[in-house]
């Protein structure tokens, strides 16, 4: 694992949010003064908060901004206009936002910043609500405009790319646990030591595992509000069957609470261990085809191997070679090599699609 670590790149990432907030917030400065607004500081507002983790995040928070804003702005407007700014006024126009945004699903993530801008507007009805929430929205526009330009032209951070990192991850976070499941369910005899040293390494590579998978998701939803032209990484392809494979993992680790007799893998070899060789190697190569932006690997050494697995698996089967034995470690050894073959087509899969996609 020393090894799969060393290759990550080193991660810029807070560095890069910070820079690119910086300058958001420079030029929103510029702007706001060199254009005299009164209330100009919303302009470099609306630039810090929309300026996201990545491209994506940052349309997503651009979406929220604009719905809170011209929801909270026209409602304060109104209110504001028909009368007088009291504890009622502001209450009523306050949840009057709220409720307008948190009914309509599509609004609904604006309904705070709705409130926020219709108390803002009423604050500062003095002058006149209409212009207020007129200018209010020209601001938050202008800072919104900013942030996506930054978001995209500088220094860019795309959720597709950070997925990209996040199934190569994902790849080595299943190649640990798959290793681990195949060498306890194949290496019986183990004292105790052994044994509460690889149950322990399991239970962290499940929960790493677990981890990676939840990122990706929230990455997947980022990527999918990014313009298509920033990347052309089959995301959606890569993570999918990367969770399909984790699915196929967790199953087989939750059918292996039981190992087998140790008379029968061996019944499987060299084919059941050729399977695991070629498998472990495709999903390092995968991983790191992936994080490096190089070429997929060739599948056809996995193929062969998996054929030569239920080839084997099929006449050990005819000869009823399970007979004699309980049902308990027929049952494990079964999930393994099932697991395993599930596991082997998914990796092909993965590579045909991610191909066909490029």
């Amino acid at each position: 694992m020393s090894d799969t670590h060393s290759r990550r790149p080193l991660n810029l990432f807070p560095l890069q949010e910070a820079v690119k907030t910086g300058v958001a917030a420079a030029i929103g400065t510029i702007v706001y003064q060199a254009m005299s607004f009164d209330f100009g500081f919303w302009v470099v507002i609306s630039a810090v908060i929309v300026m996201q983790g990545n491209v994506g995040a940052s349309f997503k928070a651009a979406s929220v901004r604009i719905v809170g804003t011209v929801v909270g702005a026209v409602v304060g407007a109104v209110f504001g206009a028909l009368h007088e700014v009291n504890g009622w006024t502001m209450g009523g126009a306050t949840a009057c936002s709220v409720f307008i945004c948190c009914a309509v699903p599509a609004l609904r993530d604006g309904s705070r910043l709705a409130g926020v801008t219709a108390v803002i507007v009423l604050i500062n009805a003095a002058a006149s609500p209409l212009t207020i929430a007129s200018e209010r929205s020209v601001q938050s526009f202008i800072g919104i405009m900013i942030a996506l330009g930054v978001a995209i032209f500088v220094w860019p951070s795309r959720a597709r790319d950070r997925l990209r990192d996040g199934v190569g991850g994902t790849l080595r976070a299943d190649l640990l646990v798959y290793r681990l499941i195949y060498e306890k369910q194949t290496t019986p005899h183990e004292d105790t030591q052994a044994r509460d040293d690889r149950h322990q390494a399991l239970q962290a590579a499940r929960q790493e595992l677990h981890t990676m998978v939840e990122a990706n998701h929230a990455l997947m939803l980022d990527a999918r509000r990014e313009p298509a032209f920033l990347s052309k990484f089959p995301a959606a392809t890569l993570m999918l069957n990367a969770d399909r494979i984790a699915e196929h993992l967790l199953i087989m680790d939750g059918h292996s609470a039981a190992t087998p007799d140790a008379a029968l893998p061996p019944l499987f070899q060299p084919e059941l261990a050729a399977a695991a060789r070629e498998s472990m190697a495709l999903f390092e190569a995968i991983a790191q085809a992936v994080s490096s932006r190089g070429p997929l690997p060739s599948t056809a050494s996995l193929h062969a191997a998996a054929s030569a697995l239920r080839a084997k698996f099929m006449t050990r089967r005819g000869e009823r070679v399970f007979y004699g034995f309980d049902i308990d470690s027929v049952i494990a050894v079964l999930t393994l090599i099932h697991g395993m073959l599930e596991v082997a087509g998914d990796l092909e899969l993965l590579v045909e699609r991610a191909m066909q996609e490029a």
